[in-house]
């Protein structure tokens, strides 16, 4: 109505700034009912095309789990027409013409359980860790037959560790090593650990080991280092007879021209003084009897000569070390062990089987000798401390 009686005014009365004023308010006003009126009939259509596209759902076959059968032909032609009727009625709304429905696969069964097995899988990979393990600690023995530290040692061979030398680079024995290093300090300690279980004068220790190359020869030389340094007088004896001079062993020790006589001369029945035989050594109080000949047979390893050698250098030094041959190769250190006080074993770090050790030691004990103690040697570093 206002409108209405604006429109009829005079021209004067339009052209005043009020009345220019209401008209501008008015159409606008006017314009904005209109846009509402729209979006109404829009809200409207939506809501039906809403109604429609649920009761089309709803007319569909709904399936039971793990069912997804294809539906009949016509079912699917009438479905699709009914969706593209409701879309036909909703996207003009929008402004966007109609859309084509086509069927592009049937429904096909989830490639996904209903439920997670995550958590199963995991515990079951726990349960699995832990069976390895197991396994691993029951299987130690067979996997890793060798003792690598001084306490796996005494723990698995039942034996007393004496010492333990560590691995160090290929050097001469009787090449002077720097005070305060590693093996240094390790035989000294093995030096103070044997005479604490062996005081006294005149000791006679037969050094062996249960097989070759498990370190005799560098043990022997090391405590015998190291009691010489203490004041003691040592007198190695090598009692391998039965095998050739080797060009790398206990005579590189000799210093000057090395001894034509040995061990084996003075088995044979040589009338040859004990002073005749030992030869002066790089490795200050210590005197070395070489081998010398080799030997046939070991009996006269078990001989009174043998016995009256060993008196004899017992008398001449404070501690006698005899190294013998491997344990569970020959019979030779059981008739040198007669002789002697008592027995240490060269247990190699890493190569020498455990069950070797627990068997020398047994053959000893039951010839009478027990063994003392254990060393072991070419330790590496990361197991030095564990001891």
């Amino acid at each position: 109505n206002q409108m209405a009686e604006a429109m009829q005014a005079s021209p004067a009365e339009q052209s005043t700034p009020t009345l220019g004023l209401l008209n501008t308010t008015l159409l606008k006003s006017f314009d904005l009912d209109l846009q509402r009126v729209a979006m109404s009939r829009k809200m409207d259509e939506l809501a039906n095309a809403g109604d429609r596209i649920r009761e089309a759902i709803g007319a569909t076959r709904k399936h039971e789990p793990g069912e997804f059968a294809a539906p009949a032909e016509a079912t699917r032609d009438e479905s699709r027409q009914s969706v593209q009727e409701v879309l036909g009625a909703v996207l003009p709304a929008y402004g966007t013409g109609g859309v084509l429905l086509d069927v592009v696969a049937d429904a096909q069964p989830p490639v996904f359980p209903e439920k997670s097995t995550r958590k199963k899988l995991a515990i079951a990979a726990a349960l699995g860790i832990f069976l390895l393990g197991a396994i691993g600690v029951g299987w130690r023995p067979i996997l890793c037959p060798s003792a690598r530290s001084a306490a796996e040692l005494a723990l698995r061979a039942r034996v007393q560790v004496l010492g333990s030398l560590p691995r160090v680079p290929h050097v001469d024995l009787w090449s002077p090593l720097k005070p305060g290093t590693p093996l240094v300090e390790a035989r000294r300690l093995l030096a103070d650990r044997v005479r604490s279980v062996l005081p006294g004068e005149g000791i006679r220790i037969l050094l062996t080991s249960p097989g070759p190359n498990d370190g005799r020869t560098l043990v022997a030389t090391h405590l015998a280092t190291a009691l010489g340094l203490r004041g003691e007088r040592v007198m190695l004896v090598d009692a391998c007879v039965r095998e050739p001079r080797p060009q790398v062993g206990l005579e590189s020790l000799v210093t000057g021209s090395p001894s034509a006589r040995g061990l084996g001369e003075f088995l044979s029945g040589d009338d040859v003084p004990l002073l005749d035989l030992a030869r002066c050594t790089g490795l200050g109080r210590v005197l070395l009897v070489p081998r010398g000949r080799a030997l046939e047979s070991p009996e006269p390893l078990g001989s009174t000569r043998m016995k009256t050698l060993l008196g004899d250098a017992s008398r001449a030094g404070s501690v006698v070390i005899v190294v013998g041959d491997p344990l569970l190769r020959r019979v030779d250190a059981e008739l040198v062990a007669r002789s002697c006080n008592a027995t240490i074993l060269a247990v190699r770090a890493g190569r020498t089987h455990v069950s070797d050790v627990r068997r020398a030691i047994k053959r000893m004990s039951e010839a009478g000798a027990p063994v003392i103690g254990a060393v072991l040697v070419a330790v590496r570093e990361p197991f030095m401390e564990i001891d």
